[in-house]
């Protein structure tokens, strides 16, 4: 019996990036010599590429459709360190096509990695077996490149580059739209970027924890009073924080608030088995987590590293304070997985201002609020 085979085709995703140092253009000069020296070899570096999910078509030898399912992986180029800056390029291969054998019955899985919102393949499995797959190369260039600048914590995005003459006004705006994006992190400003943008507070909520607590009732034996509900609550709580602290690299901060009406705040080391709280369902956590500090870092936290949780999250996110929802290992709805009904701004809750102060949009007001308290408080 000859071996299925699979043809999978859809637009592919070609991106090269390079890492710079912000100390080799801490100047707009400098910065325009390193620019003047990149473009003409803008596709020199490290590159990534991928199928995007999901493909245009997926067919075995016999023109059969075949489904294939998406496993969510990290980010395709990770953010860089504080102190860099990423140049990425990218384009677009037209109706590339990827082939892979099939070795037995098993639903076929894509590994799929997030850039702009989207998640793009080159990896395929069946089970625990990794597939070999590779392109055939037939897809073709529209001839359009776009670029970002990437920072730790900050993205923007522009057109092609390439035709830019070095003495030009276009150069020059060029350079100061890159130079506005890092002006702030050099390492002049290092006092400021220590005390505000290396850390972030992020606002957690436990979901499904009524069904989780008579779980734990009935392995546990335990009727169902108040002293055992906060006895359950402690416990997952403390549980939630060690992890978060072992997966984050030891980045949480030391002082942590709990409140579950918005306005009366405890510390986690006051000792919660002494406090009684009126909903513990709507009980939310202030947490101030350092060096993990942008939006994309932060997502792949609670979604790859904290799968044994179905969690509801606010965290800043570039200049917005984003609310994300996650389904142990799964995106449930919010900024990175929108509802069918409503899109990724709905779940913006609010803008920041440069001085580090929240702005609400309509419908966020309360939730703006008592998030702008919490993060007062841990200031302290």
């Amino acid at each position: 019996m000859s071996s299925k085979e699979i043809t999978i085709c859809g637009p592919q995703l070609n991106l090269t990036y390079v890492e710079f140092s912000l100390d080799s253009i801490k100047t707009k000069k400098e910065l325009h010599e390193v620019l003047s020296e990149y473009i003409p070899e803008w596709d020199s570096g490290n590159s990534e590429s991928g199928l995007l999910f999901p493909p245009v078509s997926a067919q075995d030898n016999d023109a059969n459709e075949l489904s294939i399912n998406l496993k969510k992986d990290e980010s395709l180029i990770p953010r860089p360190s504080p102190g860099k800056i990423l140049f990425v390029s990218y384009y677009f291969y037209d109706e590339e096509v990827y082939k892979a054998t099939l070795i037995n019955n098993e639903p076929l899985t894509v590994k799929g990695q997030r850039f702009n919102d989207d998640y793009y393949f080159s990896q395929f499995f069946q089970g625990d077996h990794n597939l070999d797959a590779d392109p055939i190369d037939v897809g073709e260039h529209n001839g359009d490149v776009s670029w970002q600048f990437m920072i730790h914590n900050k993205t923007i995005s522009m057109g092609d580059i390439r035709g830019i003459r070095f003495e030009s006004e276009d150069m020059n705006e060029l350079v100061d739209n890159v130079y506005a994006l890092y002006e702030a992190y050099l390492s002049l400003n290092n006092e400021i970027q220590i005390k505000s943008e290396n850390r972030v507070v992020t606002e957690v909520r436990f979901l499904s924890l009524d069904s989780e607590m008579y779980d734990w009732l009935e392995l546990e034996k335990k009727e169902e009073t108040e002293e055992s509900r906060k006895e359950f609550f402690v416990l997952k709580l403390n549980h939630f924080i060690l992890t978060l602290k072992e997966e984050s690299g030891n980045s949480i901060g030391d002082k942590i608030l709990v409140s579950d009406n918005g306005k009366d705040f405890n510390e986690l080391n006051q000792g919660l088995n002494s406090i009684d709280f009126e909903f513990y369902e709507d009980l939310k956590v202030y947490i101030p987590i350092t060096n993990k500090t942008s939006g994309d870092d932060l997502n792949m936290l609670f979604l790859s590293s904290m799968k044994d949780y179905a969690i509801a999250t606010k965290f800043p996110n570039n200049d917005e304070l984003i609310s994300q929802a996650y389904d142990c290992g799964e995106y449930d709805t919010g900024y990175y997985e929108p509802s069918a009904v409503l899109p990724d701004e709905g779940y913006i809750c609010g803008n920041i201002d440069e001085n580090g102060s929240f702005k609400s949009l309509s419908g966020w007001e309360e939730d703006i609020k008592t998030y702008s308290i919490a993060v007062e408080m841990l200031k302290k």
